[in-house]
């Protein structure tokens, strides 16, 4: 991101967002966080000196236009008299300040879906509003580079919460982390924008605008599945295991307060895996969502993420009466290389974990069960091989 000094004979660098306007609504709640910024973290020092001001947004933002265009040497001292002024001016609480937005109304609605806590529903809002408002980037940033101790500091400030809630916010177990929602540098020194990534930046644009259904917002994460063009018929040389796995899929779905229920279904390319998933699920009348395996640029997704949204899918579709198809899971169980552990060897607690507890039961598809670690295997209620078939079907 370019920028520069401001003044009367300067030039201005602003940085293009995806959004070119935030919701109006924010106005307020954006110059309350901008003046505790510079006012009470002291991040005026770099804001303005005697020569002028160093971001055009924090400028426009608080409505210091006047003073940038007519920069004085006695212009410092009026402007940072003003800044305190409508520093004690704004109300301390956060929630004095009401918000009617797209933002906030979907941001709860997930927050049900998921079983997001008030502060993380806080705290997203805040990384998605710093994801798309230049001005309040370019406030954190005079805070110069932080630990991520000194980012928590900040960021509870902000929340008005205590720096222990915050904290929680990132433990390895919470939602925003455990779906891959966001993901946090907690060892190096960073610009405050660094430190806290949001993985998902489609879900983010989703979020902004109205949506229909909460499912909506990530629909490139997982997708539902409809259609199936095969017949029992067509796997009469497997009827036993249909017939056992149809039954099995049955008694499970009927018990709501058990967990860890999984199917693996391997064998080669064409031997019709992905139709059988499919056909389960038609046969039992529910619904089939499948673990994306690109991204809304049709980009392949990366294992890491890959894994993360079958997690995501699981806290989606845990009251709903439907199947997970996870396919192509080599991607996971087989990525690594001759000196290089895979995706799943690196991840072995949390999936074993999931495979006792998930609570939406999930067909797992692969070419090859070799490449899998016996440790996971053990957990998979059924294994399942599904031959070549005859050559009449």
């Amino acid at each position: 991101m370019a920028k520069s000094r401001y003044h009367s004979k300067g030039p201005i660098y602003i940085k293009s967002t995806s959004h070119s306007l935030v919701d109006p609504c924010y106005q307020q709640l954006l110059q309350k966080w901008t003046l505790q910024i510079l006012i009470e973290m002291n991040g005026h020092r770099q804001f303005i000196d005697n020569d002028g001001f160093e971001h055009m947004t924090v400028v426009q933002l608080l409505g210091l236009e006047e003073y940038a265009l007519d920069f004085k040497p006695n212009t410092k001292k009026i402007v940072l008299k003003k800044l305190i002024a409508d520093y004690k001016g704004q109300e301390k609480s956060l929630e004095s300040i009401p918000v009617d937005s797209e933002l906030r109304t979907n941001l709860l609605l997930l927050a049900e879906k998921i079983e997001l806590s008030s502060i993380e529903v806080k705290a997203l809002e805040f990384w998605i509003l710093l994801e798309i408002t230049p001005a309040l980037e370019d406030a954190l940033d005079t805070l110069g580079k932080l630990s991520f101790t000194g980012y928590v500091h900040i960021l509870s400030k902000l929340l008005n919460e205590t720096e222990q809630d915050i904290k929680r916010i990132f433990s390895s177990e919470a939602i925003l982390i455990k779906l891959g929602i966001i993901k946090a540098d907690k060892t190096s020194k960073r610009h405050f924008d660094s430190i806290v990534e949001i993985l998902n930046h489609t879900a983010v644009e989703r979020l902004l605008d109205k949506v229909d259904s909460i499912d909506e917002i990530f629909v490139d994460t997982i997708k539902k599945v409809d259609g199936c063009n095969l017949t029992r018929h067509d796997y009469r040389h497997i009827e036993k295991s249909f017939n056992f796995s149809l039954d099995y899929l049955k008694s499970v779905m009927n018990d709501e307060s058990s967990a860890g229920h999984n199917i693996l279904v391997y064998g080669s390319s064409g031997t019709g895996k992905t139709e059988f998933a499919k056909l389960l699920t038609k046969t039992l009348g529910v619904e089939l969502y499948e673990v994306a395996s690109n991204d809304a640029d049709s980009d392949t997704l990366r294992p890491r993420l890959r894994w993360k949204a079958f997690v995501t899918a699981q806290s989606l579709l845990r009251k709903k009466q439907s199947l997970i198809l996870f396919d192509e899971i080599e991607d996971i169980f087989n990525d690594g290389g001759l000196f290089q552990s895979s995706t799943a060897d690196g991840m072995k607690a949390e999936i074993n974990n999931t495979l006792e507890n998930n609570s939406v039961p999930s067909i797992w598809i692969t070419n090859d069960v070799s490449v899998m670690d016996q440790a996971f295997l053990r957990r998979f209620d059924i294994v399942l091989e599904m031959n070549v078939p005859p050559r009449s079907h």
